[in-house]
């Protein structure tokens, strides 16, 4: 289990992307085995902080060129869109980090929570 952050962990360092994908297939892969434990809701955990920013990120850069092929909704839309996608980002490193601490401690998580 703690690999699998451990890829996390990588996928926002060393190994962009890289990283994060071998730790959503581990997730995949192992979740089904750990049906009725803590480590069960820690995969559905994991598999939805990889997919939430993706689709956020796709939201945002849909919006994005929208603004910018229609510029009369202007540089508010446009200044919020530059906030949000680091939002996003922090909002993914948070989770990681909080379900890492939940894990060591040997707690499980609220999967289906879209925070802590």
């Amino acid at each position: 289990m703690i690999t699998m952050y451990v890829f996390y962990f990588l996928g926002m360092t060393f190994l962009p992307i890289v990283g994060t994908l071998v730790g959503v297939i581990m997730a995949y892969c192992k979740r089904r085995k750990m049906l009725g434990t803590i480590y069960f809701e820690h995969c559905t955990w994991l598999i939805r902080t990889f997919w939430y920013p993706i689709w956020a990120n796709i939201i945002l850069a849909l919006l994005f060129i929208t603004v910018w092929i229609i510029p009369i909704v202007g540089g508010f839309a446009i200044a919020t869109i530059h906030v949000l996608f680091p939002l996003v980002g922090i909002w993914y490193i948070a989770r990681v980090i909080f379900g890492f601490i939940k894990l060591l401690m040997n707690q499980g998580v609220n999967a289906d929570s879209w925070f802590f």
